[in-house]
């Protein structure tokens, strides 16, 4: 069932168009969810994907899959590099950097907005959502959120119903995204 589930929600990033996608998933056992993930990553990684849990509550997981290679290839970006040493992230490695993010992803923590870093957002779209607190935010595209331009007022009630609707089983008291 991971499985379908992640090639339902990942299929670009296993085609190696994205860098990484995230995605909620329904579990019964942990350590079933556990083995099947260790089972995925075992004929994913040497392909270059790696599949990780980012966060659980309850029977709900939020599982991260990228391509390491593109991810430390966004992690050299001047801006992105910069956001993330300002966040406190060792931008030299990224799977530290993807741990760091797992420890951000906490009920009680603020939300980590520069998690479009990690999913291959362009970092200027990510600078603009966190210091402009996505009034300018444009939906571009079903499920992708780009193309954040000073000017460009819209509400960006999509772009936050998509993510609240993601994050809440993990933030139950989650109110605002901004």
């Amino acid at each position: 069932m991971l499985e379908q589930t992640m090639v339902l929600h990942c299929r670009s990033v296993m085609a190696g168009i994205k860098t990484a996608n995230l995605f909620s998933y329904k579990f019964t056992d942990s350590k079933e969810l556990t083995d099947e993930i260790r089972r995925l990553n075992g004929v994913c990684v040497p392909k270059g994907l790696r599949i990780v849990i980012l966060s659980t509550s309850e029977n709900r997981a939020l599982i991260y899959a990228y391509r390491i290679s593109k991810l430390r290839e966004d992690f050299k970006d001047r801006l992105a590099n910069s956001m993330l040493t300002r966040r406190s992230y060792s931008v030299d490695c990224p799977e530290t950097c993807i741990k760091q993010l797992a420890e951000k992803i906490r009920p009680g923590c603020d939300f980590p907005h520069e998690i479009g870093l990690f999913l291959g957002y362009p970092p200027e779209d990510v600078y603009g959502f966190i210091t402009n607190h996505a009034d300018c935010a444009k939906c571009v595209g079903p499920g992708r959120f780009t193309a954040m331009r000073i000017g460009q007022k819209r509400n960006s009630g999509s772009m936050k119903a998509v993510l609240y609707s993601l994050l809440s089983e993990f933030y139950p008291n989650l109110t605002s995204l901004i």
